[in-house]
């Protein structure tokens, strides 16, 4: 390994670490800020100005404008910090393994086992609806035959009624990416142009405010127009902490566990013979 790959090396995980410290203490840099904005107004005098007002309007729609966009730029950057993280690269190699282990000839007893598996999932969650509440399933069944009982039996048992089996598919087990659900045979092609002018809505947004923004020097720039710019800018690096962590928590938890649950589905799968 030459200097240049080890550095590279060195850089890249010094990334890693500082991104998981600031994830880390997001919390206590927000309460920081928060408290930085309350010394600030205390030596303020505090004034709310009129919703109506255009100067104030025009400052709204800035910040609404710059919150959203930096939100979701880095939410999409903490996504990106927490496939970094060795809980999701394990998961993800763990995954990866069972996925490779399932072949072509699987692909019909993976139908039937994902057809199967749905309906004892939704069995089980009916059964354990019922005994959660106290309730059996041939009290159920009476009130099914017409049998009259209290009104939070029959709120129970109609809420139980109601449910209904997850959808589940080989597509949604064997792939990576986020998949329609709907059909297997949904091309990605056919609504490729709908994905790409959603995700053009924030830049189009933000461009339409920037281009017909008019801006004007401030006369009698004091120490009070200062601090009431900063504690109007103050939300703007919260939001930021905030949507980094989001994105972050959203693929160290709940992805690194969707990654585990198609893992154990596809072993139970395996287990069971595949396609015998």
């Amino acid at each position: 390994m030459n200097a240049l790959d080890s550095g590279f090396i060195n850089s890249d995980e010094l990334v890693r670490k500082t991104g998981g410290s600031l994830i880390r203490n997001a919390g206590k840099i927000i309460a920081l800020l928060s408290a930085a904005v309350a010394i600030l107004l205390t030596f303020t005098d505090v004034q709310l100005g009129s919703l109506s007002g255009n100067d104030l309007t025009g400052e709204l729609v800035m910040m609404l404008v710059a919150a959203y966009l930096i939100y979701f730029s880095l939410e999409d950057a903490g996504e990106k910090l927490g496939m970094q993280t060795k809980e999701y690269e394990s998961a993800l190699e763990q995954y990866e393994t069972v996925r490779q282990s399932v072949g072509a000839e699987d692909t019909e007893a993976l139908r039937e086992f994902c057809i199967r598996y749905s309906e004892e999932e939704l069995e089980y969650r009916k059964r354990s609806t019922l005994v959660h509440a106290g309730f059996t399933e041939g009290e159920m069944q009476a009130w099914r035959e017409g049998k009259v009982l209290p009104k939070k039996a029959r709120r129970i048992f109609k809420r139980v009624d109601a449910m209904r089996a997850t959808p589940l598919t080989p597509q949604m087990l064997l792939n990576r990416e986020r998949v329609a659900r709907r059909s297997e045979l949904a091309s990605p092609e056919r609504f490729k142009h709908c994905r790409m002018a959603v995700g053009l809505i924030p830049s189009t947004v933000g461009m339409c405010i920037t281009v017909s923004v008019m801006l004007t020097v401030k006369n009698g720039l004091t120490a009070e127009c200062v601090i009431e710019g900063l504690i109007k800018l103050a939300a703007l690096p919260m939001v930021a902490f905030r949507g980094y962590s989001t994105g972050y928590s959203h693929v160290k938890d709940r992805g690194v566990a969707w990654l585990e649950t198609r893992t154990r589905i596809l072993s139970i799968f395996k287990n069971e013979g595949g396609s015998h």
